[in-house]
């Protein structure tokens, strides 16, 4: 698959595509670690595969039941649908190196993400049944060296080609940013920010736990898009753009600055539904 590097954007980076790759099957849950354990349980909802070339996927119904309290909401919960200490270097994540020289690696137990050039890497989880209310958490460090616009976060897609939906929940810096990319990957197909400000964290050495989360309403618009911060709501936005209504799956994202090379190393990556 013949891939390129895109230019930077006016506000935010633009997504490099990562090949397509293999996903767990529909109606299984997943806790990887030391002991690589794999819990079973049924899900209604059929099989969505995303893959970060944003090819076609079937069609699958979201699984929606219920909305949770805006009240209530914290960044842990509901129920956990899949998790990876990335101890297993057979739990799925994709590691070809990418066009741009981006480099993704399980090392001692740990993902290492080597992130080159003014770019979005997004990096799709191996869970791919999607959910209606999905929330994200990575817990990371970022090496010494890094540009202070380098970052990592989660991200939420759905569709494809011009109904594609995405929305990045980013920590680079002491600045967290919620953005939205609508339509394909190409070089004139920019991210739009929707919010962004200052965070009491930044990437460094102390691990940060960033959590995204993606909650559609009934008619799939608007989108509630809420960030937590080492467990502080840092943002919590609605988004009116147009919902594929098929759910969301969901990834980790990488935020890079041509000026230097950027080294995440994620220790933890966790998906859940918010409808239970």
């Amino acid at each position: 698959m013949a891939m390129s590097d895109f230019p930077p954007p006016p506000d935010s980076p633009p997504y490099f595509a990562p090949p397509p790759r293999r996903g767990i099957p529909s109606g299984v849950v997943i806790a990887v670690g030391v002991t690589a354990a794999v819990v079973i349980t049924a899900i209604a909802g059929g099989l969505a595969l995303y893959v970060g070339s944003r090819l076609p996927r079937p069609a699958a119904s979201a699984q929606a039941s219920g909305t949770p309290s805006p009240r209530g909401l914290t960044a842990s919960s509901g129920t956990v649908l899949f998790s990876d200490d990335f101890h297993d270097p057979a739990s799925g994540w994709d590691t070809t190196t990418r066009g741009s020289g981006t480099t993704f690696t399980y090392r001692d137990g740990t993902f290492v993400i080597v992130s080159k050039g003014d770019l979005y890497h997004p990096e799709a989880s191996p869970y791919t049944v999607p959910v209606a209310r999905l929330s994200q958490a990575i817990t990371a460090t970022q090496s010494n060296g890094a540009p202070g616009d380098a970052g990592f976060g989660v991200e939420c897609v759905q569709g494809n080609g011009a109904q594609q939906l995405s929305y990045n929940f980013v920590l680079a810096g002491g600045i967290f940013y919620i953005s939205r990319h609508v339509g394909p990957d190409t070089p004139t197909n920019f991210s739009t920010t929707l919010k962004q400000g200052t965070a009491h964290v930044a990437p460094g050495l102390t691990p940060v736990t960033v959590v995204g989360d993606c909650i559609m309403s009934g008619d799939g618009t608007p989108t509630r898009l809420v960030l937590f911060v080492n467990g502080e709501k840092a943002a919590d936005v609605t988004d009116t753009a147009t919902v594929p209504s098929t759910g969301w799956t969901g990834g980790i994202v990488t935020a890079s600055d041509s000026f230097a090379p950027s080294t995440d190393i994620v220790t933890r990556f966790e998906e859940r539904d918010l409808s239970r």
